[in-house]
């Protein structure tokens, strides 16, 4: 019996729309639209990309997390099963898949006589297949292993993560999917655009050819009337001459230098490029650079990204609790739903801690010596304090005690070098 013919009626029961299809396994036998071993190359391979999924991550998963419940005993029984399952590592993991691919799947698995004793990810590369019925309810997931189909069913044994799935859609789509997809205009093109990813890589790939050639333009030596050995024997000695080195010839010869005009402008269609990453994976890189610089915006930033953080992190913990925990408490006893919904299981992530200091609290460690003089002017620059880079004797010192004593307390004392 699986935890939904356990509990009855405590659960909302799914399916009761038709989208379409048959009872049979006919429906939605596609595979990705993009496969999901293409998803993970794109993580791998693009820094930008690797960024904000593991920034969304860290941010939805935290360094750890805790679960707590009404009951002592119920949440003693989750703790032991957290530690020796090594659930928050092993979740972690399947969300930076879910983030990078749109899919991750979950396996629980018996261990002695627990009926979940642990988890483990399935390899969201060999998913092929995920059968559902005409109410749009998945029926198993298929997987190909060596040229081998595997069903894996039944259902209860696994964990569907998916990352914010539009219109039911059997597979949703990862973070970055407005990058990753082609895309096609009806008049005028008879094929489809490049996934805006490989086309900002090509355009990287030029970037380099061009200040490669920037830095070594291409020379092109012109002997007019010259016979095949005669060239032959220039170019040798074009090729061993040393920097500076002067060569002479008894023939006239005209020199081409094909190099890039300084001239050229490309940095706004450059920006261009980076708004539609930021766009793309839904994260600005500039939080981490001197370019964010404007608190409002930084701010602004964070408060969007905190609220997707937690969307997506209410889905993952709701569905922990319900596929996860309850299964596991139901093995230990708690085998009833009213029991289950008096415990109130509660997940709570452990983040690092991160303290804010503001500016009169910098001055007042200052000024009582617990950071020195460049300390302090970093916190000022890191509040939006516009510095200038001359050096500022420190009142903290020696040094500058003694030039006031040596002037006298009258005269005023320059601070500037």
């Amino acid at each position: 019996m699986n935890i939904r013919e356990r509990l009855g009626n405590w659960l909302v029961q799914e399916g009761k729309v038709e989208v379409g299809g048959s009872n049979d396994f006919a429906m939605d036998e596609d595979s990705p639209e993009i496969p999901f071993s293409k998803c993970i190359y794109y993580y791998q391979h693009d820094p930008r990309i690797k960024l904000a999924v593991d920034s969304y991550t860290e941010l939805i998963m935290g360094v750890d997390f805790t679960v707590s419940t009404t009951d002592e005993n119920a949440t003693k029984i989750l703790e032991d099963f957290n530690e020796n399952a090594n659930v928050h590592a092993k979740y972690k993991k399947a969300v930076a898949t879910m983030l990078s691919c749109g899919e991750a799947l979950i396996e629980k698995y018996s261990e002695g006589d627990q009926v979940i004793g642990g988890i483990d990810e399935v390899d969201v590369t060999t998913l092929t297949e995920k059968p559902r019925d005409k109410f749009g309810n998945v029926l198993k997931y298929v997987q190909i292993i060596k040229d081998e189909s595997i069903s894996l069913e039944p259902l209860s044994k696994f964990i569907n993560l998916q990352l914010n799935p539009i219109s039911r859609e059997t597979w949703a789509k990862p973070l970055a999917y407005p990058l990753y997809a082609t895309r096609t205009l009806d008049q005028g093109y008879d094929r489809a655009m490049k996934a805006p990813i490989e086309a900002i890589w090509e355009i990287e790939d030029n970037m380099r050819v061009i200040f490669n050639r920037y830095a070594e333009p291409e020379e092109v030596y012109t002997f007019e009337g010259a016979s095949k050995e005669f060239l032959k024997k220039m170019k040798q000695k074009f090729k061993e001459r040393k920097r500076g080195e002067k060569i002479f010839t008894d023939r006239s010869f005209k020199k081409e230098v094909q190099e890039v005009n300084p001239q050229s402008k490309f940095d706004k269609y450059v920006e261009h490029l980076d708004q539609m990453m930021d766009l793309g994976t839904q994260f600005s890189p500039q939080i981490f650079t001197s370019e964010f610089s404007s608190r409002a915006a930084s701010q602004t930033t964070e408060s969007v990204i905190a609220k997707k953080v937690r969307a997506i992190q209410k889905d993952v913990f709701f569905q922990m609790k319900k596929e996860l925990y309850f299964p596991v408490l139901q093995n230990n006893g708690y085998d009833d739903a009213a029991k289950l919904n008096a415990l109130e299981v509660t997940i709570s992530i452990q983040s690092p801690e991160i303290t804010t200091v503001t500016i009169p609290d910098a001055l007042a460690a200052y000024q009582g010596g617990a950071i020195s003089k460049e300390e302090y002017r970093k916190m000022l620059r890191t509040n939006g304090v516009d510095l200038d880079d001359d050096e500022i004797l420190d009142p903290q010192t020696e040094a500058y005690k003694k030039i006031v004593e040596w002037l006298g307390n009258e005269k005023k004392v320059s601070n500037k070098k």
